[in-house]
């Protein structure tokens, strides 16, 4: 769960680049270490130092490079139909 915080700051930090984050995700998921729970520390590690040391990137809004806005026609809320009765 811990490396979720490193992907988010990776994408958000290249422009939105998936093919980074995807190059991290293979990497990441090439090492195996015997010892599990180090890892995992290593991992939160990692996750409490990027929230702590780059906090303004987890307060403002993501880059406009790395978010992507909704594609057709809006639509305005229609009101419920009311229920059927039996």
């Amino acid at each position: 769960m811990a490396v979720t915080f490193w992907y988010a700051w990776l994408f958000n930090h290249t422009a939105g680049s998936i093919l980074l984050v995807v190059m991290a995700h293979s990497v990441e998921g090439s090492i195996h270490f015997a010892q599990g729970w180090i890892y995992m520390g290593v991992w939160l590690v990692v996750a409490i130092g990027l929230v702590v040391f780059d906090w303004k990137a987890w307060r403002d809004p993501a880059p406009e490079e790395a978010t992507t806005q909704p594609v057709g026609p809006s639509r305005a809320p229609r009101e419920a139909a009311p229920a059927a009765h039996a």
